[in-house]
């Protein structure tokens, strides 16, 4: 019940209607406080030896912390095994310096479309996307050169990021158009967030770092369960993974 959203009242109510047992506050506390050393253990094993795709995203929720409410992030790491299942640059780098960067599409469009008038939204989104669904890199930074020309003037901080960030968002140019689909965007990440959102949507705000931490925990291995299918041409994907990485996915070429 917990791990569904509910609170701790809402608990105490659905116990006492369905069984007519009375369990206080602190009854609840003890028992799911037990989910923290699985919860510790799970976050403490040992992960595999490869996984192509990792995604990386940020949700926030409120925290108590001594007389203040800050809102704190709570990081999610989503990685793709060699199966094909769901399961920060610099600092990425310096523990992986071979790994590729790809920053998500979609975030630098809501980023820029907050600094674009609306009517000139429908135009500007059409230059862009002229960048990000362009077939090659050639085409895609020819066509940035012209947002820049066209925008950049009076819209600076709209077209800015595309210009700094390149090196990290024309990454997916070096793939074939399936894996593209999978890695331009944080769409599978997004997903489990607004499961973690449906389920803690109660909890205006959490007591401690600790209590976000287990609901979170909870909900995800709940959906984690749910996960028993490959991705969308996922044998296309790790073929062309293979043929470019094999040495590092443990493939031979």
């Amino acid at each position: 019940m917990y791990a569904k959203g509910m609170t701790v009242r809402d608990i105490q109510s659905h116990v006492q209607e369905l069984y007519g047992f009375e369990m206080s506050a602190a009854m609840i506390s003890n028992i799911t406080e037990k989910v923290i050393e699985v919860a510790t253990e799970w976050q403490a094993r040992p992960l595999q030896s490869v996984y192509p795709i990792v995604f990386f995203d940020a949700i926030h929720y409120k925290v108590k912390e001594g007389a203040k409410v800050v809102l704190k992030a709570a990081y999610t790491c989503l990685r793709i095994d060699i199966d094909g299942l769901k399961a920060l640059p610099d600092a990425i780098r310096a523990v992986f310096p071979e790994v590729k960067i790809q920053l998500c599409v979609i975030h630098l469009i809501r980023n820029s479309i907050k600094y674009i008038p609306t009517k000139y939204t429908k135009e500007f989104m059409v230059d862009l996307k002229a960048i990000y669904g362009a077939n090659t890199l050639e085409l895609a930074e020819q066509n940035l050169e012209k947002l820049q020309g066209k925008w950049e003037s009076n819209y600076p901080l709209a077209v800015k990021p595309w210009v700094v960030h390149w090196d990290n968002i024309c990454t997916f140019f070096e793939f074939s158009t399936p894996i593209r689909r999978i890695i331009y965007t944080t769409n599978a990440v997004e997903s489990l967030h607004r499961q973690f959102r449906k389920v803690t949507k109660n909890k205006a705000i959490f007591p401690t770092d600790e209590a976000l931490f287990k609901m979170l925990f909870l909900v995800a291995r709940d959906i984690s369960k749910k996960w028993t299918m490959p991705l969308r041409e996922w044998k296309t994907v790790i073929s062309h993974l293979a043929l470019a990485y094999g040495d590092r996915l443990g493939f031979s070429k």
